[in-house]
């Protein structure tokens, strides 16, 4: 059985067909493959966006807590050492008022503050306090006026609220 010619024009036909099948399906499969790599670039860059977004929001918030750690413990040792001063200043005063005559401790009270503590010692700031006073004598008197004044307010003040809440029979 030999092909006659026309089955061989027909064979041939086919053939070209084919490969023409072959060639179209070739490129529309060329064509997806670039749009899925088009696709696929533009979703990698879109997801390195996104990833970048959310690396950036959870340093701006680690930062933040590390941020709010390092003032609140700023803020612990601020109180402490206030806590310590307060302290230190309180024993340093009693330390001075252990040295001075109970006339000068209510003018010592008032005027404390004005006299260094952290650079003499108690029995020096003491010192001070008493050359002060001999170079102002009538303070220990002023103040004992005024003190004695402000009792006297106060006393009465005290009186009047008692009498105020008092309940009538």
């Amino acid at each position: 059985m030999n092909p006659s010619a026309y089955e061989w024009r027909k064979t041939r036909e086919r053939m070209k067909d084919a490969r023409g099948e072959a060639a179209e399906a070739a490129r529309t499969r060329d064509s997806e493959l670039a749009t899925t790599r088009r696709q696929c670039a533009a979703d990698r860059r879109a997801m390195k966006t996104r990833c970048a977004d959310q690396r950036a929001k959870s340093r701006e918030k680690a930062n933040a807590v590390k941020a709010r750690s390092r003032e609140d413990s700023k803020a612990l040792r601020r109180a402490h050492k206030a806590g310590k001063r307060a302290i230190l200043l309180s024993e340093h005063n009693d330390m001075v008022e252990q040295n001075l005559t109970p006339e000068m401790l209510g003018v010592w009270r008032e005027l404390s503050h004005k006299f260094a503590w952290r650079t003499v010692t108690p029995g020096d700031r003491a010192l001070q306090f008493i050359e002060w006073i001999e170079e102002h004598p009538d303070a220990i008197t002023d103040w004992q006026m005024d003190n004695e004044l402000s009792d006297f307010d106060h006393g009465r003040a005290e009186r009047a609220h008692y009498l105020a809440e008092a309940v009538p029979f």
